[in-house]
């Protein structure tokens, strides 16, 4: 019996595309594009939208206001540029840890720190989530925390910097403290983030310890579509200062 035919499926590959250094090409010059879109959007340069009011909605999320993430509403990856950021189907294992939903077109990655998108992104010698500049500025994807200190309900923003293990997330605040809290459970009935449970935040400040509650949390969040092999992002940014081995954190700019 003869096997059906697929409409457009190649019965043999045209001459010179065996070599796999021509698939490495090809997959080299679409993450070159997509490199350059990035460093675009993390450096501050052109956004989709400069209404920071706006709700974004990526389901089966409910909607979110921006407030100054970055975003970008389409970046084409073709289809072996997909395959090499997600891993190979039906897996995908490289962004499994991040998954939050999976149909069948769509994948929603929420990526909570800024070293998980550094080591996600980097394929060859190319890193799309930091991107450093000639006067020794490194600029980097980060997941990102509005705050209130217990003691005096001031507000402060926490920038992601890693997790530790499944729950522990480690963090930077704009007023340059360092601290820790557990990860935001996400509840799947209502589709948010459960902020108010997370009761043990802290950071240290000259020596002393302020607990802080969480008001609100935004992961960088990843919508894939599979079919079309394009990309839907939004993500925090922050500012590093190198200097001597040395990495001294400015105040973000445009977070």
């Amino acid at each position: 019996m003869n096997e059906r035919p697929v409409y457009g499926r190649l019965q043999r590959l045209p001459n010179g595309m065996k070599d796999s250094n021509y698939l490495k090409e090809c997959i080299r010059r679409d993450y070159v594009r997509v490199w350059k879109i990035f460093k675009n959007m993390v450096q501050g340069g052109a956004r989709d939208t400069t209404d920071d009011t706006k709700n974004i909605r990526l389901p089966p999320e409910e909607p979110f206001v921006l407030k100054l993430q970055s975003y970008r509403g389409k970046i084409v990856l073709g289809a072996l540029l997909l395959d090499c950021f997600t891993g190979m189907p039906p897996s995908r294992s490289r962004i499994q840890p991040f998954v939050l939903h999976k149909s069948d077109n769509t994948i929603l990655l929420h990526i909570p720190s800024q070293e998980q998108a550094r080591d996600l992104f980097l394929i060859g010698n190319l890193n799309a989530a930091e991107f450093e500049t000639k006067n020794n500025l490194l600029f980097s994807m980060s997941g990102k925390m509005h705050i209130k200190y217990n003691n005096n309900n001031k507000p402060d923003v926490a920038y992601i910097i890693k997790q530790e293990g499944r729950n522990k997330l480690h963090i930077l605040t704009e007023s340059k403290c360092l601290g820790t809290c557990s990860k935001p459970k996400y509840c799947k009935d209502s589709n948010v983030y459960a902020v108010d449970l997370v009761l043990d935040g802290e950071v240290k400040s000259r020596g002393r310890t302020k607990k802080f509650t969480i008001a609100e949390y935004h992961p960088i969040r990843i919508q894939l579509s599979i079919h079309r092999a394009e990309m839907r992002i939004t993500t925090s940014r922050l500012v590093y200062k190198k200097l001597n081995t040395v990495i001294r954190i400015q105040t973000p700019r445009c977070t």
